[in-house]
């Protein structure tokens, strides 16, 4: 089809061509998980709660920012002092060390390498 355009008081022939396509196979895109909303607070509520009971001087060491342990560098039981690596997380191609803010014995890790972690999940926890 032709048309008659006017712009800034010029006229343009332009050229439209039609075209139709045949569309004979469409699967729509349907999720079928729903987004799991949660608090920061529930989160630590969940881990703490698979702790059991842990003592009243534990330390929990949380995960600055949204990662993946890349190496794991303590294990239940160890003794442990502060300023040491307990693991690497992997964020944004960047390597963080985490480190003991304490000197301890690690109560539990939560995380084993390879895990991905969101901010503020627990990783280990140093008592």
């Amino acid at each position: 089809m032709k048309y008659l355009v006017s712009l800034n008081g010029k006229q343009y022939e332009v050229i439209v061509e039609h075209h139709t396509a045949n569309v004979t196979n469409v699967t729509p895109f349907v999720s079928e998980r729903s987004p799991k909303e949660s608090s920061i607070e529930q989160k630590q509520a969940e881990h703490l709660g698979s702790l059991g009971n842990p003592p009243a001087n534990s330390t929990a060491v949380k995960a600055p920012l949204p990662g993946t342990i890349t190496k794991l560098n303590v294990k239940n039981g160890q003794n442990i002092k502060r300023g040491e690596i307990l693991c690497i997380l992997e964020a944004m191609k960047m390597e963080n060390e985490i480190i003991a803010p304490a000197d301890g014995t690690i109560i539990k890790t939560e995380v084993q390498q390879g895990s991905a972690v969101q901010t503020d999940d627990i990783l280990v926890v140093i008592g």
